[in-house]
C-alpha cells in the first residue's frame, strides 16, 4: 500500500512532534473537534463521525478534501450508503485506472499548491523580520536556543559589529581568540531583539 501510494514511511520519536508534523497537525484539529462534544468521557462515540467530517472538508491550502486526495474520488455519504448502488457500465479495471489517474493528478496539484502557499508564508515571514531595523553599534538580545520555562529566554545584550541581511554579527564578551581577534558570532535576525536603555 505504501509503495503504491508512493508514501515514505518514517518512524518518529516520542514527544518530538516535529518529526511527524502533518499528522500531528491533523490530530490537533480532530482533538479540537472532540473538545466540542457534550460528554468528554464518551468522545470515542463521536470520533468516527468527526473524522469523516474532517476527511470530507476542503483543506485551506490544497483546496480539496483529504478523502479525494487519498482515494481519487468523492466519499459516499452515510445517506448514499443506505441507497441501492447503481449498476455502472465501467469495468473494475477501468475504474481502478481512473482512480489511479485522478490520484496522480490531484497529488501533483496539491504539491504545487502547498509549495505556493509555503512560499507566500515564508515571504511574509521574511518581510516581518526585515521590518526590524538593526544597525551597527546597536545592542541586541539573543534568544537562547536552550530556553525553557524557568531559564533565561534571552542572552546579552551584545553589540552589533556587522549587518548582512538577514544576519547580524555580534561581539561576545570575554577573552579574544587565539589569533587575537574579537570573539564574534553570526546570528539570524529572527533570534534578535533590539536592546533598549530602559531595560537596564
Amino acid at each position: 500500500m505504501l509503495k503504491t501510494m508512493r508514501i515514505e514511511h518514517k518512524m518518529s520519536t516520542p514527544y518530538h512532534h516535529q518529526a511527524n508534523g502533518q499528522v500531528e497537525r491533523a490530530n490537533q484539529t480532530v482533538e479540537g473537534m472532540l473538545r466540542q462534544c457534550e460528554d468528554e468521557n464518551e468522545w470515542d462515540v463521536d470520533l468516527q463521525t468527526l473524522v469523516h467530517a474532517y476527511n470530507n472538508s476542503s483543506n485551506a491550502t490544497t483546496e480539496v478534501t483529504p478523502y479525494v486526495v487519498m482515494h481519487g474520488k468523492e466519499a459516499r455519504s452515510p445517506l448514499k450508503n443506505a441507497l441501492p448502488v447503481e449498476d455502472g457500465s465501467t469495468s473494475v479495471e477501468e475504474h481502478v485506472k481512473n482512480v489511479k489517474s485522478n490520484q496522480e493528478m490531484l497529488q501533483k496539484v496539491c504539491v504545487e499548491r502547498i509549495e505556493k502557499k509555503t512560499k507566500k508564508r515564508q515571504e511574509a515571514h521574511d518581510r516581518s523580520i526585515n521590518d526590524v531595523e538593526i544597525k551597527v553599534g546597536n545592542k541586541v538580545w539573543i534568544r537562547s536556543p536552550r530556553y525553557n520555562k524557568i531559564g533565561k529566554q534571552f542572552l546579552g545584550p551584545y553589540e552589533v559589529k556587522e549587518v548582512e541581511e538577514p544576519n547580524v554579527t555580534v561581539l561576545i564578551s570575554g577573552p579574544k581568540t587565539r589569533s587575537n581577534k574579537e570573539n564574534t558570532r553570526k546570528i539570524h535576525k529572527n533570534r534578535c531583539k533590539v536592546y533598549k536603555e530602559s531595560e537596564k
